[in-house]
């Protein structure tokens, strides 16, 4: 094949969108890479198309004033604008005109929406023609003119139920969900940093270990369950409920009564924690009912103000178990510690690398089925090993002879390589069915899941080649990198191609999360903020100072999508919530949420 003349190619959307508002001849469909993918708007291979008669020549397409010449804001913008409520509210009449009563039949003449009679579906029996040439003549028309849908609906279709009567995910933003499209708001509300725009922040403080010096360094909502663990090593496990109020909360939580901590004692020797560097130490394991003497590193390896802990914990909810996996040390192994039953207790000591286990990251995506889910282990020896949490797990034999199985098996599945130095961190998107790991020498590596392995896509490298100390996936297809060696985060797309960057030098990061959406970015910062970004542009949203003096080690988003905990270096724990996207729903649907809100 050719490409057609450039007059007639897709150059502009200016152009394009007068020609089929304005002319009976053009006609052209919306495809879904309008809402999702911007590199078909971009002519990245600078492939020569040729030159119009009018406008040159043809290469990256012309986009409106209001994209400022960016093929991804072009895309954001659509998508948002398809996303919209105005939008919401009156897809059902889009419904009855392509699958519903206003397809076919008087209705559809009274909606101008009558085409061609042989697009229709039964309206020409080809089968019955015996004329060769007639059917053939027939079948390139059908082909021609394409073919309408089967009509679903006979019946007008309802209308979707407005915006405040649904529940709404925590920091909802009316405005990002504006119909206002005119010059006067043309820019995204998001890019003009508005305080209240989010209604009032609420902050609950439900845990203070202050006194203690431990801070929190990981959290993980399991349901109706909650993990934390400090930088003592204790273990606690909380029971959590997002819809029940309590003690004047719009939440239940409450650390279980069964619950024992697993703690690293300074019984043998003590414990050493230096910023930015990982130090090692001897504990003792004690765990109520076992007491391992151990070697163990659970020192922070990331250079962000001392964060980086959360890498090397990770919790596996299974149907008969909850487990604590503990990385972090010296000689590669990880710590595993069940704490089904409120009681920690340490089940097994796994070797898994050479080196230290850096950094950890589950995948649950449909690839690894029927196995099971996949463990990926990132090392200090510059490797990332995957691991199968599934049935088939080795057995052991206990003290008493009994056979016990093993919640980590004794050998990887595979090993991705690609780094020369330290995996500092890995993440994973499911949906997207990638894995990027980021490295102490400044790379990315973006890896495509395959049934049986991951291949290698590509390599990003850091603008600087700075170290990777914090990195998470957007459902858009963002890659979010941070280093503290220049304080900047940089989006870039799954092609390698830089989206954003915005500075942070005025209050570096310590952790970073992306909603289970994709729009929202969670910054905690060495200084106690935690500051809300788009995670589409990386503009500033919110900003909600907490704790003075101390930064933003861990924050987890609860399963309900109403509620962000963030764990401090001084030990708090405090749960942020945007009291608008609670209060601003009507009463029926807070009685049916079982919230009982004081306006």
């Amino acid at each position: 094949g050719k490409f057609d003349v450039p007059d007639r190619m897709f150059w502009s959307i200016g152009d394009t969108f007068k020609n089929c508002t304005t002319t009976m001849n053009d006609v052209k469909e919306l495809i879904p890479e309008f809402f999702y993918l911007p590199d078909f708007l971009m002519n990245e291979s600078d492939h020569d198309f040729g030159e119009t008669q009018t406008r040159g020549r043809v290469d990256n397409v012309e986009l409106p004033p209001w994209a400022n010449g960016s093929a991804y804001e072009f895309i954001r913008l659509n998508r948002q604008a398809l996303e919209s409520e105005f939008v919401s509210l009156n897809l059902h009449h889009w419904i009855d005109l392509i699958f519903g009563n206003k397809q076919q039949g008087e209705a559809a003449v009274e909606a101008v929406n009558v085409f061609y009679y042989m697009t229709y579906q039964d309206s020409i029996d080809i089968n019955a023609i015996e004329d060769p040439d007639e059917r053939k003549a027939k079948e390139a028309q059908i082909a021609d003119y394409g073919q309408t849908p089967r009509q679903l609906f006979y019946e007008p279709h309802p209308q979707r139920k407005p915006l405040d009567e649904v529940p709404r995910p925590v920091f909802y933003n009316h405005l990002l969900f504006s119909t206002d499209f005119s010059s006067a708001t043309r820019r995204d509300p998001l890019l003009q940093e508005g305080e209240t725009e989010f209604g009032e922040l609420g902050a609950y403080l439900v845990s203070d270990r202050s006194e203690t010096g431990a801070g929190c360094v990981y959290i993980r909502w399991l349901k109706d369950t909650l993990v934390d663990v400090n930088s003592e090593g204790d273990i606690r496990v909380w029971m959590w409920d997002g819809k029940a109020p309590a003690d004047g909360l719009p939440f239940t939580l409450k650390v279980k009564q069964a619950s024992l901590r697993s703690k690293l004692t300074k019984g043998k020797s003590t414990m050493e924690i230096a910023k930015g560097m990982a130090k090692g130490f001897k504990g003792m394991l004690s765990t109520g009912t076992v007491t391992v003497d151990r070697d163990m590193c659970i020192g922070p390896h990331s250079r962000c103000g001392g964060a980086g802990w959360w890498n090397l914990f990770i919790v596996i909810e299974r149907k008969q178990s909850k487990l604590v996996l503990c990385g972090g040390h010296p000689g590669g192994e990880v710590s595993v510690y069940s704490v089904e039953d409120g009681l920690p207790s340490l089940t097994q000591v796994a070797p898994m690398h050479q080196a230290m286990v850096t950094c950890m990251a589950i995948s649950n995506a449909s690839h690894w089925r029927p196995s099971g889910p996949r463990l990926f282990t990132g090392s200090r020896d510059g490797t990332i090993r995957v691991w199968v949490l599934g049935t088939s797990a080795s057995t052991r034999l206990t003290e008493g002879g009994k056979v016990n199985k093993k919640p980590l098996p004794t050998t990887s599945d595979f090993t991705l390589c690609g780094h020369n130095d330290e995996v500092t961190c890995v993440a994973i998107s499911d949906s997207k069915e990638i894995v990027v790991t980021g490295s102490a020498d400044g790379t990315c590596c973006v890896y495509a899941m395959r049934r049986n392995s991951c291949l290698l896509l590509r390599t990003i490298a850091h603008p600087a080649r700075s170290r990777i100390d914090l990195l998470c996936l957007s459902e858009h297809g963002g890659i979010i990198m941070f280093s503290s060696e220049d304080d900047c985060i940089h989006m870039y797309d799954t092609n390698g191609g830089i989206v954003a960057s915005v500075s942070a030098q005025d209050d570096p990061l310590s952790y970073m999360l992306v909603s289970d959406d994709g729009l929202l970015l969670f910054t905690g910062t060495q200084t106690g903020r935690v500051i809300v970004r788009c995670a589409l542009s990386l503009a500033v949203c919110h900003r909600y100072v907490a704790a003075q003096g101390c930064s933003v080690q861990i924050m987890s988003l609860s399963p309900c999508k109403n509620f962000v905990l963030a764990g401090y270096s001084d030990g708090r724990m405090e749960v942020l919530t945007n009291k608008q996207s609670l209060v601003g729903q009507s009463q029926a649907r807070l009685a049916e949420l079982g919230l009982d809100i004081m306006i």
